[in-house]
């Protein structure tokens, strides 16, 4: 007879999860009640080197205090230990371990762990049994934080009084985290900074905690380019965007991999370049000389050429002039032809402007290119007018 014996009730629960075979009363249960080795290197946060004298390991498993891990004392593998048959949880968040680690002559560490998998997990699992890295960093008795400091920028140019945010994380150890497992200490404070003209801000090592992870956040701010108009930037961090210009929007001090100068790059929450004014708006303006003047809300730079076609005309219309003024924010099209000759009296004649291999920047922004009729837009998203009327109907 087959039986699930003292795990009636886990079968029970996970009803596919106990399974039996017809020919034996070996009774298995699923890939969720495994178990999993927890490896890695304990070394000096300092400078890397491995901590293999005066070292305990204590990984506690509810009532259960564990001290039957594995240690290389010498060669190139010390420091390395590893804890075996942890059993891994039913569902993800159900079993939560403390490891804690102590070293003569250096800070006490305890990290909380919350290890799960998925089934047929493809990165953790051999021989069905799942591996996890987790690296511990031990810092020396009377040790300081390094300042930290924080470049925020906008397409390069550097964004004053943005408001930095670091905030604690509850420094849970999950399998898609850092290899370097977060120390728990406890109660740390939320810190803020504002950046300076030259967008940056520091936070002082005095006022960090060694080991500890804070989530960067910066709040949206305003952002006005010199000569421009003043453009809305998206926050990133905690509030649900990612921070571009960091590896992770979640720091930890001290640690070997996070540098202590980090650069932030912001992202606009609208365009930062669209057209003021349109001289050919309404569409069907008539303007004898066939000039477009267009005003941009920031000055530009050009490259590349624009074209331009006959409305209603037998002209042939080379490349037109396009010339900047005003120091860049008004961009003037006019037609490389002197006269526009309409092939029909009874109807409206001119030119159209396009694109051709014209783009323009803001000058604030080199590396943000845009192409002004098929890209470019006027308040209220209206695409600007291309086509000037010399003649009417």
């Amino acid at each position: 007879m087959t039986e699930c014996k003292w795990f009636a009730v886990a079968c029970l629960a996970l009803a596919a999860g106990c399974t039996t075979n017809p020919s034996s009363t070996t009774t298995t249960l699923s890939e969720f009640s495994g178990s999993y080795t927890l490896q890695g290197k304990v070394m000096s946060a300092t400078d890397g080197s491995p901590i293999t004298t005066g070292l305990t390991l204590n990984l506690v498993q509810g009532k259960t205090i564990r001290n039957d891990y594995s240690l290389q004392t010498t060669g190139a593998l010390a420091g390395d230990y590893a804890f075996s048959n942890i059993p891994l949880p039913i569902a993800c968040g159900d079993i939560t371990y403390q490891l804690a680690a102590s070293a003569t002559g250096f800070e006490p560490f305890q990290a909380t762990l919350n290890y799960c998998v998925t089934p047929n997990d493809p990165y953790n699992e051999i021989d069905s049994t799942y591996n996890f890295i987790g690296n511990v960093y031990l810092f020396p008795l009377g040790a300081t934080a390094p300042n930290y400091t924080f470049h925020v920028t906008y397409q390069g140019a550097p964004v004053a009084n943005a408001t930095v945010l670091l905030d604690p994380v509850n420094p849970v150890n999950y399998d898609a985290e850092s290899n370097a497992l977060s120390n728990d200490l406890g109660v740390t404070a939320s810190l803020s900074g504002t950046t300076d003209n030259n967008g940056n801000v520091v936070f002082a090592g005095t006022t960090l905690a060694l080991g500890a992870s804070y989530q960067v956040q910066v709040l949206p701010v305003q952002f006005t380019p010199n000569g421009g108009t003043a453009i809305s930037l998206a926050g990133c961090g905690a509030s649900g965007a990612t921070c571009p210009g960091l590896a992770s929007a979640v720091v930890q001090v001290g640690i070997p991999g996070n540098p202590v100068n980090q650069s932030i790059a912001l992202t606009g929450l609208a365009q930062p370049l669209y057209i003021a004014s349109d001289s050919a708006q309404p569409q069907g303006t008539i303007t004898a000389s066939g000039q477009l003047v267009i005003t941009f809300n920031t000055p530009v730079t050009l490259v590349g050429t624009f074209a331009a076609a006959g409305v209603n005309t037998a002209t042939v219309l080379t490349p037109v002039t396009a010339t900047l003024s005003n120091g860049g924010l008004t961009l003037t099209l006019a037609p490389a032809t002197g006269t526009i000759t309409c092939t029909n009296t009874t109807q409206a004649c001119g030119i159209t402007y396009s694109d051709g291999t014209a783009l323009v920047s803001p000058v604030e922004y080199p590396a943000q290119t845009s192409a002004v009729f098929s890209t470019l837009k006027l308040a209220g998203n209206v695409t600007p007018a291309s086509t000037v009327f010399m003649v009417g109907p």
